[in-house]
């Protein structure tokens, strides 16, 4: 039979092994939340003085501002999971089908997390003269303190085709 001196032991261990799980648990959950989130800051170097200095990126739903700085990255942008492809406008926009035709577009594979958009001028684009380029930044890639060495992009050095997004696809048929 258990002894009063048994029982603050027993109480211990029932509320240490609580502990253990309710950690656990809450490790699980944010590996589980950062599993799911995207983002990627942007950064327009030697921007000409005429290009913009802010833009709205478009994931298909919603429009977010987001500024063009050219000596520092932006802010963090978060964007959804899953396969993505962003569009860059000159205004906010609310419904996919006002999307103008020529926005810049990007492809967020689904398993890039975390990605820099390098912006390079486009003077040939009249909507937004500017062309976005992705730098996978995610899984150690490019680690805090390390320096960044990139050369001018074109779709086939990014490897990443110019794509339209299915929502576009039923409003420009030469897309």
């Amino acid at each position: 039979m258990p002894t009063k001196s048994d029982k603050p032991k027993t109480d211990f261990i029932k509320m240490f092994r609580n502990t253990a799980l309710l950690v656990v648990g809450l490790f699980s959950l944010i590996n589980f939340v950062q599993a799911q989130s995207r983002t990627c800051r942007i950064v327009f170097p030697e921007r000409p003085q005429s290009s913009p200095k802010s833009a709205y990126i478009f994931d298909g739903n919603k429009s977010q501002p987001v500024t063009l700085p050219s000596m520092n990255l932006s802010e963090v942008i978060e964007l959804p999971a899953g396969e993505l492809i962003i569009a860059m406008t000159s205004s906010s926009i609310t419904d996919p089908k006002t999307l103008p035709p020529k926005s810049p577009l990007l492809k967020i594979p689904e398993n890039i997390r975390e990605f820099y958009i390098i912006i390079t001028p486009d003077p040939e684009n009249k909507e937004l003269p500017i062309k976005m380029n992705m730098v996978n930044t995610g899984e150690g890639k490019l680690k805090p303190g390390e320096t960044l060495w990139s050369t001018p992009f074109s779709p086939s050095q990014s490897g990443y085709p110019v794509y339209s997004p299915p929502w576009m696809k039923k409003q420009i048929p030469s897309i």
